[in-house]
């Protein structure tokens, strides 16, 4: 018994040493694959593209001259870009980025006057463009980053209440045609498809500070003399978006 398994020790020393003189001299090299201990780290640039819902309110609180308050619900399209930077602890990721991104969200409605003297009303509402500088912090799961991002929103506005007087020539309007700060929260996955390539899945919450235009004539007097009538315009939008970005090593 000890002889057979002797053999058989010696024949399989013998095999194993016949498969190493086999193989090729170079060797075989797996691809290289991400390396999710330490890869998050570094300055990355990309593209981004979704879509959403818009809200806003144009409110009239004086009520002299249009007496109802307008609600707009929208969808829309977004596309823009992003930068950042990535700082990687152990498995945590904290990083900044910012992103410069197009929106089409628009709509109009007529309103109910309060005031027969005007013949017709429309409340347009317009938000067109959409920027943030904000924090991230997430946790790093293999390949898979997991996080929150909040921070700073601007939102570019070009919304309007527009009146025609019954009996003369004039328009009364009020318009909101400007950059408006607010905040921007939200979170996200990303998966790293290569040591370069990150692809990522995101939602975001956009909130701008509402804002009081006042009612002008076309002739550029203060349609209420002394008086300030104004309109109030406020803005609000959520955003799911995709985005792929290229990671500088």
């Amino acid at each position: 018994m000890k002889r057979i398994l002797c053999g058989m020790v010696m024949a399989a020393a013998l095999s194993g040493s016949a498969f190493a003189i086999d193989l090729p001299s170079r060797g075989y090299k797996a691809p290289m694959l991400a390396d999710p201990a330490s890869n998050w780290s570094g300055f990355y640039v990309g593209i981004n593209g979704g879509g959403g819902m818009a809200n806003a309110d144009i409110l009239d609180p004086d009520g002299r001259f249009f007496g109802a308050n307008t609600k707009f619900h929208t969808g829309f399209g977004t596309a823009g870009g992003q930068i950042g930077y990535n700082w990687q602890m152990n498995s945590f990721v904290f990083g900044v980025e910012g992103d410069l991104n197009y929106m089409s969200a628009r709509s109009s409605h007529p309103v109910a006057l309060a005031n027969s003297f005007f013949d017709t009303t429309a409340a347009n509402f317009k938000l067109d463009a959409f920027g943030s500088l904000r924090a991230r912090a997430g946790l790093a799961v293999d390949s898979t980053l997991i996080y929150v991002t909040g921070g700073p929103a601007w939102g570019h506005s070009a919304s309007s209440v527009t009146s025609d007087d019954l009996i003369s020539p004039l328009r009364f309007q009020s318009i909101d045609n400007e950059w408006r700060m607010g905040f921007a929260a939200g979170f996200g996955v990303e998966r790293m498809m290569t040591q370069n390539l990150v692809l990522r899945a995101e939602y975001l919450y956009l909130d701008f500070l509402s804002k009081q235009q006042n009612l002008i004539r076309s002739d550029g007097v203060l349609s209420c003399g002394t008086s300030n009538c104004h309109n109030d315009f406020a803005n609000t939008a959520s955003i799911a978006r995709v985005a792929l970005s290229y990671k500088f090593q």
